[in-house]
């Protein structure tokens, strides 16, 4: 399971160097091929080596997350909003300070927030957090979804981040996995 911080950060590098690792071996391969002509074995470099592609970014997508405040006394907040979004493979995309520049999370509110990320496909959990600043940091929420491509994920969540209402939590975690 991927771990919230930096601890799902240290195998995506573990990741990368690894790739990293095969594809400058291959190319080293490669060139040893191409400085021997004459020897009777030539390798094939694939293409995607010798173009360099395999040190590429990973792919970006547009993530439209909307969020719904419930319609109780005291439901919004003024605290700063994150969400991690997971698939069952354990990818994450994390969102940090939720603003889409207006007056967020308001009482009975439903704001929409547009960001890119990297694509995890198959969102099917949720980590959503604040960081329990402002005047009125305690916030209930009824649900988040989040659409990615053709794809949209309903969490329905229904509950109190807050350190004054119950479950007295200021994260909720859900799995559709």
């Amino acid at each position: 399971m991927a771990s919230w911080g930096a601890g799902g950060a240290g195998r995506s590098v573990s990741l990368n160097v690894a790739v990293h690792s095969i594809a400058v071996f291959i190319f080293i391969l490669g060139a040893e091929a191409r400085a021997a002509p004459d020897s009777p074995e030539k390798v094939d470099v694939p293409s995607a080596v010798q173009k360099n592609q395999w040190s590429r970014q990973p792919q970006q997508c547009t993530y439209t997350v909307v969020t719904h405040t419930g319609n109780i006394e005291n439901a919004e907040t003024d605290a700063d909003v994150n969400v991690e979004f997971f698939n069952k493979a354990g990818e994450s995309v994390l969102f940090v300070d939720l603003n889409s520049g207006t007056d967020n999370f308001g009482r009975g509110q439903t704001d929409t927030f547009t960001m890119v990320g990297n694509c995890v496909p198959e969102i099917c959990k949720i980590h959503l957090s604040h960081d329990d600043a402002g005047v009125n940091p305690s916030w209930f929420i009824n649900s988040v979804s989040v659409s990615v491509e053709l794809e949209t994920t309903v969490f329905n969540i229904y509950e109190w981040l807050a350190k004054d209402e119950p479950p007295y939590h200021l994260s909720y975690v859900s799995s559709l996995c």
